[in-house]
């Protein structure tokens, strides 16, 4: 290579940049850590070099005077790369870019189950009980079911089955059951030994109160971000969200999470109210002549007194016993969870 085309280097008392006679910007910051260094397209030259952290070419300033590396919050471009904060890939390890806080909402940081110390850049750690949702119980009434775990076939001869031989089956056998006996015309019922219903208050989903912690944002903010993104030191184990105070709703969009939280909080939730009504049992008594219960059942008798036809070998049956207990009134919660200093907090 010859004089002419051979690269020389112009460099500032400040030692910040070095530019390259093929018109290539070298950012130090990678020089003084020891990694390849950065080169981005100058004026005048190719544009074939990397863009910045958020893939955005630089723009030069030709009046830059470079102060050191990049300071990742105060909005400047410190080393004179024309990337400035969060734009600087030197800034993409420890800062990031993050959407504003809707009017009225803060940022904050949230660790809703371990309290961790807050990362360095964040000053204010407060100690809080927090909960995910609204803090309100999905409750259930479980009336049992009272149709027993026997089922009775009564066989008379008259049409109110009175005065009937009876044979015992077990309720609710939905699989093939073996069986033998033989089954003359006449009429016939199935009906099950009831019990009384027992209404319990049954709580389907609660979310109970955890330790947490929040961390309040530094002071500076930084740029280079797109829109009204800020550029926000990363917070580590933390999510980043936002909090108001009082209990509200989250935003639509971006902070849709709800965590309710305060510095303590006083639990006097339950589920109650549930009550049932006893009402008949539906009893079917499905018989077959086939050992396996191929096929259709020979015979179907229910609670009902019906004529029945003459079965010479039944040989297997299924059954069932349901709708004896039916709920009268719901289980709801009752009592509230309330905090001290509280606030809502949303997160992505």
């Amino acid at each position: 290579m010859n004089a002419s085309k051979r690269l020389s280097a112009t460099v500032f008392a400040s030692g910040a940049i070095l530019v390259g006679a093929c018109g290539l910007m070298i950012d130090p910051d990678r020089l003084v850590a020891g990694q390849q260094p950065e080169t981005v397209g100058a004026e005048g030259g190719d544009g074939s070099g990397p863009n910045g952290a958020d893939g955005r070419a630089p723009v030069i300033d030709p009046n830059c005077r470079p102060s050191g590396p990049e300071v990742c919050d105060d909005g400047i471009d410190n080393d004179c790369n024309g990337l400035a904060d969060c734009a600087d890939l030197g800034c993409s390890a420890g800062f990031v870019c993050v959407d504003p806080p809707p009017d009225g909402w803060e940022t904050v940081l949230l660790a809703d189950h371990t309290r961790p110390a807050c990362p360095a850049a964040y000053t204010t750690a407060t100690d809080v009980r927090v909960v995910q949702g609204d803090g309100a119980l999905a409750c259930a009434c479980d009336c049992g079911n009272n149709c027993g775990g026997t089922i009775t076939l009564a066989q008379g001869s008259s049409a109110g089955c009175g005065s009937a031989t009876t044979r015992g089956f077990d309720a609710n056998a939905t699989g093939c059951t073996s069986t033998g006996f033989g089954l003359a015309s006449g009429f016939a019922q199935a009906t099950s030994d009831g019990n009384a219903c027992a209404a319990s208050d049954d709580v389907v989903r609660r979310n109970d109160p955890t330790d947490g912690r929040t961390c309040a944002p530094p002071p500076k903010v930084g740029g280079g971000c797109p829109d009204a993104q800020r550029c926000l030191p990363r917070g580590g184990s933390f999510a980043m969200c936002v909090a108001r105070v009082g209990m509200n709703a989250c935003p639509t969009s971006g902070f849709t999470k709800q965590w309710r939280s305060g510095t303590a909080a006083s639990d006097q939730r339950e589920c109650m109210g549930c009550s049932c009504d006893s009402n008949p049992c539906s009893v079917a008594l499905q018989l077959w002549t086939h050992p396996t219960c191929q096929g259709n059942s020979t015979l179907t008798i229910t609670n009902s007194c019906a004529a029945n036809g003459s079965i010479n070998n039944v040989k297997a049956y299924k059954s069932s016993a349901t709708n004896g207990c039916t709920q009268a009134t719901p289980s709801v919660q009752q009592g509230t969870l309330t905090f001290e200093n509280e606030r809502t907090i949303c997160c992505p």
